[in-house]
């Protein structure tokens, strides 16, 4: 299984899905925007991850407002089998497009909510909650 995460600036709550899939993950892709703060919690959770978990690890650097860059993430992740992306508290754009090529795949969307304290792997389920959080 490959797990894709997108970072956001709380990386705690992006921790509860990727310890939920510990033992399914193979390879993990941290997506992340160019800004200085985000290329940061980028490398701050890839090293909590290497510390936690022995799995491929891949930074992926986007420019969340370029179409080029939405390309890019779909060229990276047609090389993938079994993707799963950790949506939690994304940013909704980017979770949108990426969600939509995973959906497509027969991928699937989780995300956590300390609302209902409990992840959901149900497109409808995460779309409604990422909706209330916003």
């Amino acid at each position: 299984m490959t797990l894709v995460t997108v970072i956001n600036k709380n990386l705690n709550t992006l921790i509860p899905i990727i310890y939920e899939f510990k033992e399914d993950v193979k390879k993990h892709i941290l997506i992340y925007d160019e800004a200085r703060l985000e290329k940061e919690l980028a490398s701050k959770l890839k090293k909590g991850i290497k510390q936690l978990l022995k799995v491929k690890i891949e930074l992926l650097k986007i420019d969340e407002d370029s179409k080029s860059d939405m390309l890019k993430i779909k060229e990276k992740l047609d090389k993938e089998e079994m993707i799963y992306l950790n949506a939690t508290d994304g940013d909704i754009s980017l979770v949108v497009v990426i969600s939509s090529y995973i959906l497509n795949r027969n991928g699937f969307v989780v995300a956590w909510s300390d609302r209902f304290v409990a992840y959901f792997k149900s497109f409808v389920l995460v779309t409604w909650i990422l909706l209330l959080c916003y």
